[in-house]
């Protein structure tokens, strides 16, 4: 599995996704070998993700879906994700809608 580091100039192509990464402090996405990716932290998965794992068309429209979560995830958290340590889990609010 390989990690995409946070992008800021990927907002051409994704902009909903560079805008999830800035909520999560620059969180990068990892990406496995079929493809797929989220957004979690090598030294915390699978314990600790932040998105379910999907391609990155899908991942953008997942982003796009969802921004208010993220952006109340960030209003919450802004003090951890300003000191740059280890983030608090998020809620996996996508398990729950996909029941």
């Amino acid at each position: 599995m390989d990690t995409v580091f946070f992008d800021p100039d990927g907002s051409e192509n994704y902009p909903a996704i560079t805008a999830v990464e800035g909520l999560l402090g620059g969180v990068g996405r990892l990406v496995f070998p079929d493809g797929t990716m989220q957004f979690a932290e090598n030294d915390t998965y699978p314990e600790i993700i932040f998105s379910p794992r999907l391609t990155e068309p899908e991942l953008e429209a997942f982003c796009q879906s969802n921004m208010d979560r993220y952006e109340a995830y960030f209003e919450v958290n802004f003090e951890a994700i300003d000191e740059g340590g280890d983030l608090p889990p998020i809620e996996r609010f996508w398990e729950v809608q996909s029941q």
